[in-house]
């Protein structure tokens, strides 16, 4: 590999941001790699386009071993980091409740604070097609889902459905859980 090479591929931040396309990225990074290099100088070049302090740095870290043993098991691992918006989470104690956000001086229900962090991480990304929505809703509790079935064409058609969704039937949903949890405990304890 050339210098001139290394200075036409940037480094890969896993985040989407400035329209990085992860598949883009990973086809040119194997065009500057020298086909007579062994696996593991080609996993070590790759490891090095990993941007700093990134999600892309943090998916490779978090890799088995195994994945990162030659280019054709980094190559199966890589789609993996787009996974990385269901890492945005709403604790089951959350949703229902208001909660204050300091640095706006305002407060919202935590349901529709996650929506809108995941719709901005989302965006950031690039999804301006609005394909990570599905990956959204299966990362969030189950009280979450059961009310969020329909198809979503957009993030601000996601957002408004997630805000749409009445605290009232929210409560009943997680007042009837809670009961179905001590009906279980009662019949085993029998």
């Amino acid at each position: 590999m050339t210098t001139e090479t290394a200075k036409t591929i940037s480094l890969f931040c896993g985040d989407y941001s400035d329209k990085e396309e992860p598949a883009d990225w990973f086809a040119l990074l194997q065009l500057t790699l020298s086909e007579s290099w062994m696996d593991d100088q080609m996993v070590r070049c790759f490891s090095k386009y990993m941007a700093p302090n990134s999600l892309a740095e943090e998916w490779f870290d978090g890799l088995l071993s195994s994945d990162k043993y030659d280019m054709g098991m980094l190559q199966k691992a890589f789609p993996q980091q787009r996974e990385c918006i269901k890492g945005i989470t709403i604790r089951e104690e959350d949703i229902r409740t208001w909660i204050q956000k300091l640095e706006e001086h305002t407060g919202d229900y935590g349901q529709n604070i996650w929506a809108e962090q995941v719709m901005r991480l989302a965006q950031s990304m690039g999804d301006i097609h609005s394909t990570l929505i599905e990956h959204a809703i299966e990362g969030a509790p189950r009280l979450l889902q059961d009310q969020l079935t329909e198809g979503y064409n957009s993030w601000e058609d996601f957002l408004e459905g997630v805000r749409a969704i009445r605290k009232e039937t929210l409560d009943i949903e997680h007042d009837d859980a809670v009961a179905n949890l001590q009906q279980q405990m009662i019949q085993m304890s029998l």
